[in-house]
């Protein structure tokens, strides 16, 4: 509504963090910047704050005789296109505001024709209580709306396509500093309530009369003489605003990204439903890492020295690395590369024939779910098939269900894949950094396709709520997660 959509642009100038949530109604407001606009069009376009300062804007931020942190522009790929500095400061900042108008007009371009139909500019001549000095149209307004000739500028006639709806002389001084004090002698505002014909007393007392008494409104309208037609439609067009206040929002339509998820996923989901919300449902960006750059290289190596149906291609995803694997933990340092082969090469595997090395799969459950993956060697002796998962990282606790997890998935993949029975397949993780091997036959593990169809429905209800644990201390998002941050203060305060 109006309304809501107002209260949302005053919420976004308290709070410069408020995360933008596009509705996806198609009649509806979208609120977005310019780069998110790249590539969308849309038959109606605002594009507001055409002034002086604001946009265009050429301050200059990326000066590199001027700031340490900026790359020299003589060394830099596109230095053909930058302005060189020629011993003289002045002209070089002048290059640089040239350079940042053409940026800027290269924006405003993209602003300017995401519209199909009506393209709406406007700008103010104060923005914020603060300022002292009047902004005023900028010049890609003017250049529009067309500007007066002065003495250093011959101005401009509109164009063609333009219509001027409004153009309200400056005021001298700025009008939102009295808009400020009206407001703050408005507070706090008072709870009188005036009253009417038909409630006397104040709606206040009518509304607790009500509550005891469902009948005394109607007694109250026949003793006020008031013409009932009126009140009934009246009473009706009331009770439609409150059936849109008070009706159930519609279910969000499913999102078909969330109906088919990796190994890593499902995993990620159990450790901590949070994390998994912030790398695959709503993505933000992630530190490189070097943990899961060394699994993958880790796993990369033990594919190509492994004898047997290796893949000429490369994978079409990578290896399922559980978030203990992909985070870098501060203060713990990795294994090294060199360690790790040659824990492999130490290993039964490292003699045996695979019969299937990083095996892809996909297991499809009901309601259309999917759970995809890689199995990193497939190993068969006799009637028994054994399915290994090499790790890098940290081995678990031994009552951690959890990861059990990735292992209950291939030994299902196996069964659907190979029609194989549970009592012939056996499930092992190899923690490379310690050498060590945890087997588990596949009739020993607890989850089961019911637990991985519950894991979707849990997606599907949006329950992400967090789950603190060790992974909290490499979590990309610890920043903004309160219960991680607590978790990681409390545990750094035990004594060790």
């Amino acid at each position: 509504s109006l309304e809501t959509f107002l209260e949302y642009i005053e919420a976004a100038q308290m709070d410069e963090d408020l995360e933008i949530a596009q509705p996806q109604h198609p009649n509806s407001v979208k609120l977005m910047t310019i780069h998110q606009a790249k590539g969308l069009e849309f038959d109606i376009v605002f594009v507001p704050g055409l002034s002086r300062q604001i946009f265009p804007d050429t301050k200059v931020t990326s000066n590199p005789y001027a700031r340490k942190s900026e790359l020299p522009y003589h060394i830099r790929e596109d230095s053909d296109y930058l302005p060189s500095f020629e011993s003289v400061m002045s002209r070089f900042r002048e290059a640089l505001k040239e350079r940042a108008m053409e940026e800027e007009r290269r924006l405003g371009y993209v602003a300017l024709t995401r519209a199909r139909k009506k393209l709406f500019l406007s700008c103010a001549h104060w923005y914020g209580e603060e300022r002292s000095t009047s902004a005023g149209p900028g010049e890609f307004f003017a250049e529009l709306a067309g500007k007066e000739p002065t003495e250093e500028d011959p101005g401009c006639p509109p164009h063609p396509a333009v219509t001027l709806r409004t153009n309200s002389p400056r005021p001298d001084e700025n009008p939102l500093r009295d808009e400020l004090e009206l407001r703050a002698a408005g507070w706090p505002p008072s709870d009188k309530v005036e009253p009417d014909d038909l409630f006397t007393g104040g709606w206040r007392a009518a509304l607790v009369e009500a509550r005891r008494d469902p009948d005394s409104i109607e007694k109250q309208v026949a003793a006020a003489g008031i013409d009932r037609p009126e009140w009934d439609a009246s009473r009706g067009e009331v009770a439609e605003q409150l059936a849109l206040v008070t009706t159930p929002a519609p279910p969000a339509p499913i999102d078909e990204r969330l109906k088919s998820l990796s190994v890593s996923n499902m995993v990620q989901l159990a450790r901590c439903p949070k994390q998994f919300y912030w790398t695959v449902v709503r993505p933000l960006p992630r530190r490189p890492s070097r943990a899961a750059r060394l699994g993958n290289d880790i796993h990369r190596w033990i594919e190509i020295s492994s004898i047997g149906q290796q893949k000429l291609d490369d994978p079409e995803e990578p290896p399922d690395l559980a978030p203990e694997e992909v985070g870098d933990r501060p203060g713990r340092s990795l294994p090294t590369e060199e360690s790790l082969k040659k824990a492999f090469m130490d290993s039964r595997f490292a003699e045996k024939r695979p019969r299937y090395i990083e095996q892809p799969f996909v297991i499809s459950l009901e309601a259309g779910y999917l759970v995809r993956g890689r199995i990193d060697a497939v190993y068969v002796e006799g009637e028994e098939w054994e399915l290994v998962d090499y790790k890098t990282g940290m081995q678990p606790a031994e009552d951690d269900e959890i990861a059990k997890l990735q292992l209950a998935i291939y030994a299902l993949a196996a069964e659907r894949i190979w029609g194989l029975d549970p009592s012939k397949i056996k499930v092992t993780y190899f923690y490379l950094k310690s050498g060590n091997t945890v087997t588990t036959a596949a009739e020993d593990l607890t989850f089961t396709e019911k637990d991985l169809l519950a894991m979707f429905e849990q997606v599907e209800a949006r329950i992400f709520d967090p789950v603190p644990t060790q992974i909290c201390g490499s979590c990309d998002f610890l920043r903004f997660c309160d219960a991680g941050r607590a978790f990681v203060a409390a545990q750094s305060s035990e004594p060790q």
